[in-house]
């Protein structure tokens, strides 16, 4: 696998509200309060961040699954469901060899988690 430089597409645009849905749920799935949901925005999203680099700068697959199964998790804790959901169609692309498709998925991703 080769490290990843550049997106194969532009893509629809980074999901505005992502910030806002993980923090809905925070709030209200998991009953937590302000200081709670602030901490761990900015502890998942670093978290997220930490595994979107590590993806696009690794040069073996199992190691880019790996990251993308690291991404999976810090997204459900999230509750961002679809997302995860993403990450694992990442992470299964991965595990298969198919780089060009981790590939896309992974900046499809990292637009979409832009507004994190």
């Amino acid at each position: 696998m080769h490290a990843v430089s550049t997106p194969p597409d532009e893509g629809p645009g980074p999901i505005d509200d992502v910030r806002e849905a993980a923090a809905s749920y925070l709030r209200f799935v998991l009953n937590l309060d302000e200081g709670d949901v602030k901490e761990l925005l900015s502890v998942g999203s670093s978290n997220v961040r930490a595994c979107l680099e590590s993806a696009r700068r690794t040069l073996d697959n199992d190691e880019f699954a790996a990251h993308a199964h690291a991404l999976k998790g810090n997204l459900i804790n999230m509750g961002l469901s679809d997302l995860a959901a993403r990450a694992k169609a990442m992470e299964r692309a991965a595990k298969s060899g198919q780089i060009n498709l981790a590939a896309e998925l992974l900046f499809r991703l990292e637009n979409d988690l832009a507004g994190l």
